[in-house]
């Protein structure tokens, strides 16, 4: 699921559409696509953590306990599964809010259904992986001065096409140079993250800032939704009036 634009990636995600998230590279395979939550945890290191940290040393911050709390909600079932479109009155308020088109559908959502032709919603048989991630540091040193002096994006498609024609090469040769942009945006994430040629990540190897994860799902029915959406919408005209 990486971005068309990567590494120049979206700051905000936008629940209704479009944005750069809506559709995957060309030969990926939706199907095959994990599912996956970014809870973020973060902490503040003093110089002399990062000194004890390098140096193979307990940190301060370790004897403190944070907590950081995440949820996440799903519409489902959504698309390929009623008869018409699900509607939302939260979603709706959100729509109007945001000066979008006033459905109350959510977009589209990985978890909805299995394939296009399954007709029974949730599946049952979804399993849930809980697992640390953590953020890889720049992989050499060439990267890292590129990203010092141009920023983060200086690997961006548009970036290295626009520095390539100002050295004077001809259009035809910086396409195929660069090749096409989704090749190339997955070409850059595996480089840039040592995928096919894993390096150590030192010292962050050896430490490990969140010992315990907890995850909770829950289901709910709604079986006044139609309601729910019919108010919502008297209530607004009532509001403009």
């Amino acid at each position: 699921m990486v971005p068309q634009g990567y590494p120049n990636v979206p700051d905000t995600i936008n629940p209704f559409g479009p944005d750069d998230y809506d559709s995957i590279l060309d030969g990926e395979d939706i199907k095959q696509t994990p599912v996956v939550y970014l809870m973020e945890h973060k902490v503040s290191l003093s110089r002399q953590d990062l000194a004890d940290i390098w140096q193979g040393v307990m940190p301060d911050l370790s004897t403190r306990l944070q907590i950081s709390l995440s949820s996440i909600d799903h519409y489902m079932p959504g698309d390929n599964v009623e008869d018409s479109p699900t509607q939302f009155p939260e979603i709706l308020q959100q729509q109007i809010n945001l000066g979008l088109p006033r459905d109350g559908h959510p977009r589209y959502d990985l978890l909805d259904v299995a394939e296009e032709s399954c007709k029974q919603g949730f599946i049952p048989e979804i399993k849930w992986l809980v697992f640390k991630v953590k953020e890889r540091g720049v992989s050499s040193y060439s990267q890292f001065i590129m990203q010092e002096v141009d920023g983060e994006s200086a690997m961006a498609y548009d970036n290295v096409k626009e520095r390539l024609s100002l050295q004077g090469l001809p259009e035809s040769e910086i396409n195929a140079v660069l090749g096409d942009r989704d090749e190339y945006s997955k070409n850059v994430y595996i480089s840039s993250h040592s995928v096919n040629s894993p390096t150590y990540n030192w010292p962050y190897d050896y430490c490990s800032l969140i010992e315990l994860g907890k995850l909770e799902s829950k289901v709910g029915f709604r079986p006044d939704l139609e309601k729910e959406y019919t108010e919502a919408v008297e209530s607004d005209k009532f509001d403009d009036t």
